[in-house]
């Protein structure tokens, strides 16, 4: 039949559309794929290009990056200034000036007692090791039968198979210091100089980076953005400094208490590494049970002062901060010692450092752009 006829070209065309539009298709889903794939390594070499470069200008950036973090942390104490009729730059002047007072207040207080544990720690180990004789007695018996063994391997070596060591003598602990005290001083040159710069024109880079907008929405953006990361992690910073410095001195109290000698060496030290989530209080606790075994070894006093510091640590990080700080910049444990290693790995204890405030601050900026703001909660607690 004719109609029939029809009907079946009619199918076949249907079928051959159909196949070219599957075939179509998949052609789409394999270009997605490889465009993808392609997207994803090139982001990978991307992420590793960066790090490399952070690494290799470490020298420049890690100046710069310590001097926007003391910005944040000394604007609150400007803005009083300016109030009460101070110039920027005045102003600027007497803060940065007042912290280098401070800081050089306190490594002249440290320099000394801080020396004098480094050059005795060899001794106060070897003393350690001998107070824990009694507990290695037996292994000694084991020790002598491996030397034995060692000793009757050595007799089959002939001539021939003895090799000559060469012990390639490394530099001391001075000489290091020495080789590395041209870049230090020119770092710290740059962390001064440009924290003034920082605080005496703050709002002039404010205004900069708004013009930086096209539109008003974007530079809407970007005034929300400087002023979170202003506001919110400077009083981040201000209150941490509040709180460890309240927690140095109450390591020094506890310290003086006990009677161990230069507490306030312990007690900055407690202060600066509480800085430094996780990895801080782990080592100061360290520090603190070998300080205090090494000066009372036959007395449990020795090991109250770690006790007592971690008892404050841990009630700082559990209930303190987070009820000061409150829920704004709480951040995602896991995120906060992946950014420790990373900065750790790239900019060392000075990167740990700047490590959480480098977090805030992407945190911050992720919730505030359109397309990338599904990826803040992943940062958070």
């Amino acid at each position: 039949m004719p109609g029939d006829a029809a009907l079946s070209r009619r199918a076949q065309i249907d079928r051959r559309a159909a196949s070219k539009g599957s075939d179509r298709a998949t052609a789409t889903l394999s270009s997605f794929q490889g465009h993808g794939a392609q997207l994803f390594c090139l982001s990978v070499l991307a992420l590793l290009a960066l790090a490399y470069s952070l690494y290799l200008a470490a020298d420049i950036l890690l100046p710069v990056s310590l001097a926007i973090y003391l910005n944040l942390l000394l604007s609150p104490t400007i803005r009083p200034l300016q109030r009460a009729g101070i110039p920027p730059p005045v102003s600027a002047l007497i803060v940065v000036a007042l912290l280098v007072g401070a800081v050089g207040a306190a490594v002249s207080v440290v320099t000394e007692p801080a020396q004098q544990w480094i050059t005795e720690a060899p001794t106060k180990l070897r003393d350690m090791r001998a107070n824990v004789a009694d507990v290695k007695r037996p292994l000694e018996s084991i020790q002598e039968l491996s030397e034995e063994v060692k000793d009757m391997a050595a007799l089959e070596k002939t001539d021939e198979e003895v090799v000559q060591r060469v012990a390639i003598e490394e530099p001391d602990l001075v000489s290091r210091f020495l080789d590395r005290l041209p870049t230090s001083l020119t770092s710290i040159g740059i962390v001064v100089f440009l924290t003034f710069f920082l605080l005496a024109s703050s709002g002039s880079f404010s205004r900069k980076f708004t013009r930086m907008g096209r539109c008003f929405a974007e530079r809407r953006r970007i005034v929300l953005i400087l002023h979170d990361i202003r506001h919110s992690i400077s009083r981040y910073l201000v209150t941490i400094t509040f709180i460890n410095t309240i927690l140095g001195l109450a390591v020094t109290g506890t310290m003086y208490l006990l009677g161990f000698a230069d507490p306030w060496l312990w007690g900055i030290v407690a202060g600066l590494f509480n800085f430094i989530p996780y990895v801080g209080p782990l080592v100061t606790t360290l520090i603190l049970a070998f300080v205090g075994v090494s000066t009372f070894p036959d007395s449990i006093r020795g090991l109250v002062s770690p006790l007592v510091y971690l008892s404050l640590t841990i009630a700082e990080g559990q209930v303190i901060t987070p009820m000061i700080v409150g829920q704004r910049l709480e951040l995602s444990p896991v995120a906060v010692f992946l950014s420790l290693v990373f900065w750790g790995w790239i900019w060392g204890p000075v990167g740990m450092l700047l490590a959480i405030p480098i977090l805030a601050g992407m945190k911050i900026v992720l919730e505030h752009i359109p397309g990338a703001a599904a990826l803040a909660p992943l940062l958070s607690k």
